[in-house]
C-alpha cells in the first residue's frame, strides 16, 4: 500500500514538472503569438495551478524582459558604432590641427618671405617721395630764375598797387568797384594776373616732372 502511494507522489510530482515546463512553453507561445486555442490554453493552466491573469502577467513580464534584452542589444551595437565614429572624430580633428599646422607655418613662410621685398619697396617709396619734393624745390635753374623774377615784380606790383589804392582811397577791402575795375591800376592788376597764371603754369610743368 505504501508502495502504491509512493508510486502516485512520484507520479504527480513528475506531472507538475511537465505541467511547469509545459506553462513555460505557454508563457513563450502567447508573448511570441503563436495561436493557441482556448482549449490547449485551459488545459495547460489546469496541469500548472496556474490561472488566466497569472499567464498575463507572466506574459507582460516576459515581454518587459525580452524588451529589456533588445535594448540592451541596441546599446551594445550602439556603443560600438559610437567608438567608431568617435575614432573617426579623434582622427578628424587631428588631421584639422596638423593641416593648420601646416597651413600655419606655410603662412609665416609666406610672410617672412614678403616681409623683405616689402621693406624695400616701402624704402623705394619714401626715397622717391623725398626725391619729388627736391624736384619740386629745386626746378631747373631757368625756371627757377624766371620764377624768381616772377616774384620780384609781383611784390613790386603788390607795393604798387597797395600804394596807387591806398592814394585815392580804395585800400580798405571792400569790394572792387566798377570805378576800381577802371581805376590806374587796372594796367597792374592785369600785369600781376599774368605773372601769377605764368608762375602756376612753370609751377606745373616742375610737378608733372616730377
Amino acid at each position: 500500500m505504501i508502495s502504491l502511494f509512493k508510486q502516485l507522489r512520484s507520479r504527480e510530482a513528475d506531472r507538475q514538472a511537465a505541467a511547469i515546463g509545459t506553462y513555460a512553453e505557454l508563457v513563450e507561445a502567447v508573448t511570441d503569438g503563436k495561436k493557441l486555442t482556448a482549449t490547449q490554453v485551459e488545459a495547460v493552466l489546469a496541469d500548472a495551478g496556474k490561472s488566466a491573469d497569472e499567464l498575463e502577467a507572466d506574459v507582460q513580464a516576459r515581454r518587459d524582459r525580452l524588451n529589456w534584452i533588445h535594448t540592451i542589444e541596441l546599446g551594445a551595437e550602439a556603443k560600438i558604432r559610437h567608438d567608431e565614429l568617435n575614432r573617426e572624430k579623434v582622427a578628424e580633428i587631428n588631421r584639422f590641427e596638423e593641416a593648420q599646422k601646416s597651413l600655419f607655418k606655410e603662412h609665416q613662410a609666406k610672410l617672412s618671405e614678403l616681409s623683405g621685398p616689402i621693406g624695400q619697396a616701402k624704402i623705394a617709396i619714401s626715397n622717391a617721395t623725398e626725391a619729388r619734393r627736391q624736384l619740386r624745390g629745386n626746378p631747373p635753374p631757368v625756371v627757377a630764375e624766371r620764377i624768381r623774377v616772377i616774384d620780384a615784380e609781383l611784390s613790386e606790383l603788390q607795393d604798387r598797387i597797395y600804394q596807387t589804392d591806398k592814394f585815392q582811397g580804395l585800400g580798405d577791402g571792400s569790394p572792387m568797384t566798377n570805378y576800381q575795375a577802371e581805376s590806374p591800376t587796372k594796367v597792374l592788376r592785369d600785369r600781376r594776373g599774368e605773372l601769377q597764371r605764368e608762375r602756376a603754369n612753370l609751377l606745373a610743368e616742375v610737378e608733372k616732372q616730377a
